[in-house]
């Protein structure tokens, strides 16, 4: 065998030998404890309390474009409702539970943030409305202007 071959060869032993080594130092990380496995059926059935809330958050946005204060009311009581039912089921500080919070919590910044938007689209509808009286305004006194400039016009052209 050449010299090479004889690299490569230790090379493969040392690496096999160092993957034995490390598999049987290491069989506590392979076999925690905090890893467990979440049955078939809850998760089904956190996939279905995860469907509920994003129909209702749907529902939540399309009261929301349509203004409807009385259906925004109650399509965030509802969705607030879903939240509490969902915070109580899942409480603890197991896999599910952490991902139930941070779902929860996600939806609630969401639907925050499209109050926040409402409010600011309401309150852009306000300025609009101010900045279109004022341009109408401003329209009937340029028209009044003019109409006096062409007066003036009119008297300058007739006096001698």
């Amino acid at each position: 065998m050449s010299r090479s071959q004889w690299y490569i060869l230790i090379n493969v032993a040392l690496l096999l030998f160092g993957s034995i080594a490390f598999y049987y130092a290491t069989p506590k990380f392979r076999k925690s404890n905090q890893t467990k496995l979440i049955s078939q059926e809850k998760e089904s059935e956190f996939r279905k309390e995860v469907i509920i809330l994003d129909s209702l958050y749907k529902q939540h946005v399309e009261a929301l474009a349509t203004n409807d204060q009385i259906a925004i009311a109650s399509t965030d009581a509802v969705l607030e409702r879903q939240f509490a039912l969902m915070k109580k089921e899942y409480a603890g500080q197991t896999s599910p539970a952490l991902l139930a919070s941070k779902l929860i919590r996600n939806y609630q910044v969401r639907v925050l943030l499209n109050k926040h938007l409402l409010s600011k689209r309401s309150e852009q509808a306000g300025e609009m409305k101010r900045v279109s009286t004022l341009v109408s305004k401003l329209e009937e006194q340029n028209a009044e202007l003019k109409s006096q400039n062409q007066m003036i016009k009119q008297v300058l052209l007739g006096l001698p």
